[in-house]
This record gives structure tokens, sequence and C-alpha cells, in this order.
């Protein structure tokens, strides 16, 4: 994360999900949730966990602690590639963790909201709130050094910016293909004169919305500049409110989702079960 300054924060950004019906309109998934507590989809950028894409295919989820070196084993939950859920649309760079084990819900994690349709959008000009713990700024403000590796994870206002930022070129590197610019907006560059975006290590984390100052999951960390050049010039954001990934997302990968949900929810039993 590249800033004008050097701030330390933490929120957490995971989203809870019911298979009932009432919750999800363009689902038909037979599946609701029976246990009292939550369980927790986490979302995350496709070329984070597909091998295919250079991603892991297997690692840990870190909760309720602002570092990444957390003090107890309770703040961390261990996935691999059966847990990983991959959009099956090849274009798209969205994927869900569902945990194994139940994540409890407290003062420093909980769940946020989606975008309440396709329309939900941020507008150029809006500002957005971008988290990480990717590489920051060892020289604030003017941030031409940006190999600092933080332990604490770190945000930065960014605005929405026209999409002048998804070229040919950008698709071309990211690996997609011409079909992902349609998912994709910009975000972030130069900010009052200041560097500021997401940076190498941010990748899948969370772009953060408002409308009447309630947040949602409005973006995910795809592509951009790299070091020392993030924030020099727009980023690009996979957008939550693209129809193909709203619905991946409300559905918790029954829809557009790679793997049979019979198979893959048959692991939750005591969990899960089946209308």
């Amino acid at each position: 994360m590249v800033s004008d300054y050097d701030y330390d924060y933490f929120r957490g950004h995971f989203y809870d999900y019911d298979y009932s019906s009432d919750r999800n309109e363009s689902s038909t998934s037979k599946y609701k949730l029976i246990s009292s507590d939550r369980i927790i989809n986490v979302v995350t950028a496709r070329h984070c966990v597909d091998p295919a894409k250079g991603g892991f295919s297997s690692g840990e989820v870190i909760y309720g602690s602002s570092s990444k070196y957390p003090l107890y084993q309770n703040y961390t939950i261990a996935f691999d590639q059966w847990d990983i859920i991959l959009h099956n649309k090849s274009y798209i760079d969205c994927a869900l963790i569902l945990l194994q084990n139940k994540m409890n819900l407290g003062v420093n994690v909980g769940p946020i909201a989606l975008p309440a349709n396709a329309a939900t959008e941020p507008k150029v000009g809006d500002v957005m709130v971008v988290t990480g713990w990717g590489l920051a700024c060892k020289d604030p403000p003017t941030c031409n050094d940006q190999s600092k590796f933080p332990e604490l994870v770190q945000e930065r206002d960014i605005t929405r910016k026209d999409d002048s930022c998804i070229t040919d070129q950008l698709v071309a590197d990211t690996g997609f293909g011409p079909s992902q610019k349609q998912t994709l907006m910009c975000g972030g560059g130069n900010e009052r004169g200041y560097k500021a975006d997401a940076c190498g290590g941010d990748s899948g984390g969370p772009l953060e919305c408002f409308v009447s100052g309630v947040p949602y999951l409005c973006g995910l960390v795809t592509a951009g500049p790299a070091a020392p050049d993030c924030g020099l010039t727009p980023g690009a954001y996979t957008k939550t409110n693209f129809i193909q990934v709203l619905d991946f997302l409300r559905s918790g990968g029954v829809l557009y989702g790679n793997k049979d949900m019979n198979v893959t929810l048959s692991k939750f039993d005591d969990i899960f079960e089946i209308a």
C-alpha cells in the first residue's frame, strides 16, 4: 500500500452468506445455514489462489489481528486446494475460500456487505478505501522507495478514476484476456500530488466503497504498476457489481463456481443440511 503517510490500520473484510432463497434472488441453491455460528466466505482474486495464474493452492487466512504474525493461533485458519472455489469464467479474477473452521466474529472482525445490485458502483471522484499488507513507502510523502514490508495491515483512501487504465496491454499482462476489461474499474494514482494505490502483495485485497456512509465491498485488487511505480498511475480493480461476479459471491460459489457444491459442502455436515 503506497501513500503520502505511514499509517497502520486494520479493517475486517469478509462477508457472511446464507443459501436461503430470500437472501439469494438469483440462486436456486438447496443449501441453508443451520449453525448458530457464522460461516464466512473469504473473497480474493483468482490469480492469488489459482496455480495456473501463479497463485498458491494452500495457505492461511489471518483475521482478528492487524499483524500478519498473529500472537494467537486462533487468529489463523488454514485452507487448501479443496477449499478454493474459482469463478468458472476464465476472464474473471475472483475466487472464494470456504473456511472449514468457524470464525468467531467480534470487535475486530465482521462481515462487509456486497453491492445491493449490479447498478451499485462508485462514480468517478468517489472516495474508496483499499487495504492490504503489500509493499509500502519507506520515504513518505515522496514514496520513491516502495520496498517496505509492513507488519501491520495498511489502508489508503483513493478516488475512483475513469477507466483509461484498462488497456489492451494491462489485460495482456494479467493473462485474463480482452473479456476481462468489462469486469474492471480504475482507482488511485496521483492523489493531491502524491502516489496512492495498492502495490505488490496487496493482490486480492478489498476495495471498500460507501452508500450513504454504509460500507460495502466494491472491488478486489487486480493489477497496476509495479514498485517503485505503484500509485504513479491508477490501478485496476475487479468490480464486485459485475453481474457474474455478484451472483458468484451472493451464492457462495454455487453460481459460476468451478466445483460441484454438493461434493464441496459435504465436508461440512455439521454446518449444513440439505433442504
